[in-house]
């Protein structure tokens, strides 16, 4: 499931062991924080904040993981993933 916030994707992504989404700006060439310019830096920054308050709201985690990895997939993502005790990976990474 996607849907827009200004130039982010938001993707909530299908995973029965946690509830977790990416916000994918839709800035080009933009593979890690510092090639957004400061503008966009700050707006993704604040969406990023508001989803992660708002996933843990509507989940009740214990534990929120903010990450941009991007290792495999190149282009800038951030992954907000609600942890609990007791998960899948607990309390190792995702």
């Amino acid at each position: 499931m996607a849907a827009w916030a200004g130039r982010c994707q938001l993707r909530l992504m299908p995973d029965q062991r946690y509830f977790w989404m990416l916000v994918v700006p839709e800035v080009e060439a933009a593979m890690d924080w510092h090639d957004l310019d400061e503008y966009t830096h700050a707006r993704v920054a604040r969406l990023v904040h508001h989803c992660s308050a708002g996933v843990k709201r509507a989940t009740g985690a214990k534990k929120m993981n903010v990450a941009s990895i991007g290792n495999i997939v190149p282009m800038l993502h951030i992954h907000i993933v609600a942890r609990n005790p007791g998960d899948a990976a607990w309390p190792d990474p995702v």
